[in-house]
């Protein structure tokens, strides 16, 4: 959890990975946009230093319930962990 006091740092690739993803689809499907944020916690301060965009469904009959894929996500996050190793 984020206290009013952490400060953080995102990115100029997330910033633009993000409106590029939300003008892509908000503007041309009217849909919302879902995406995940990766980065680290540092006690004080948050680096944002990846994102991704991420496929989802709108329940027909109730719109605010969406059905994500989660094994989509869990390898989205295992590939950006391979491509920040040391």
């Amino acid at each position: 959890m984020i206290s009013a006091a952490t400060t953080v740092i995102v990115h100029p690739l997330v910033l633009l990975s993000v409106t590029d993803h939300a003008s892509r689809v908000s503007l041309s499907a009217r849909k919302r946009c879902v995406g995940v944020l990766l980065g680290q916690d540092n006690g004080k301060s948050v680096n944002v230093a990846n994102s991704f965009a991420v496929p989802f469904e709108e329940d027909e009959y109730e719109p605010k319930t969406v059905f994500m894929d989660d094994e989509y996500i869990a390898g989205m996050v295992e590939r950006c962990k391979k491509g920040h190793a040391p």
